[in-house]
This record gives C-alpha cells, structure tokens and sequence, in this order.
C-alpha cells in the first residue's frame, strides 16, 4: 500500500496545529452569546472549520491511498496536476507556521503579509508586483473588517512601524 507524501503529511500537520491554536486564542478572546457574539466568535468559526476540514482531508487522504496504486513515472495522472505537489505544499506550510509564530512578535498585517507573500509567490507562483497588490489589498481589506467593524482586537504593531498601520 503506498503512503502519501512527507509534505501532505506535514501540511496536515501544519493546519491541525494552526486549527488547534485558533480554537484555543478565539477561547481566550471569548466567544460571547447567540445575541451579543466576542471577538473570537468569528476566529473560533473559523478555526473549527478549518479543524473540520482538515480532519476531512486526512480521511481522504487515508482512503485514497488505501484504494488505489501510485502512478507509475511518466504516468499522464501524475504529471496532469492530481495528487499533491511537495513544493506547493511546504511553501504553504511555511506561510502557515511564519504567520503562527510571527503574529504577535509582528502584528497582525506584517505576519500576514509575510504569509500570503509566501503563498503567493512561492506556492502559486504568482509575480512579485502582482502578489504584492493582493496582499496589500487583503491585509487592508482584513485589517479593516476585524479590527475596524467586528473590534476584534488584533495585536499591536511593534512601535518603529505603528505610523504605517
């Protein structure tokens, strides 16, 4: 029985351990009620989503590599785009664990930029001047919603960079 590659494997990983962080800072932040919802209601949907999805992932995952070979080499499914791409899958691992571990060192919209940067550009291969667009938009766009309408308290921005954001 073949078993699927180390890099699906590490961004299970990956994603279960951000799922798992995020359920546990939207407990912290409060959940609130049905009528009036906390700052991590919205994070903590979010998280359990992501939990949900990914537990779903590796469960096909298992079941598609119980059921059926590996293309040969020079199969055209293998080299059609099915199945994982190793490279695409560490590079957003890599975004995943920068962002984690850089979100309260950074702030919010310098960790995220740094992490959509890295999928953008190394996971999809998107141009620099583009991405840089897309992230810039998100980060605005994101930054706005949570903190600006749902006062979700995002954190701060080191003091050098505070006049920018």
């Amino acid at each position: 029985m073949p078993r699927p590659a180390a890099a699906v494997w590490t961004v299970q990983g990956t994603l279960l351990l951000v799922a798992a962080s995020g359920i546990v800072g939207a407990t912290s932040l409060g959940w609130g009620s049905g009528d009036a919802p906390g700052p991590g209601m919205f994070p903590g949907i979010a998280s359990v989503l992501l939990l949900v999805f990914t537990l779903g992932g590796l469960v096909r995952q298992l079941r598609s590599t119980s059921r059926t070979p590996a293309p040969a080499a020079g199969d055209e499914a293998g080299e059609a785009g099915e199945g994982a791409n190793p490279a695409r899958l560490l590079a957003y691992a890599a975004a995943l664990l920068l962002a984690a571990f850089t979100f309260e060192s950074l702030g919010y919209p310098l960790a995220i930029a740094l992490a959509l940067m890295v999928m953008l550009v190394a996971g999809e291969r998107v141009r620099l001047a583009k991405a840089l667009v897309i992230t810039l938009l998100a980060v605005v766009a994101t930054w706005g919603l949570f903190a600006g309408l749902l006062d979700v308290p995002l954190p701060m921005v080191p003091p050098p960079l505070r006049g920018f954001f």
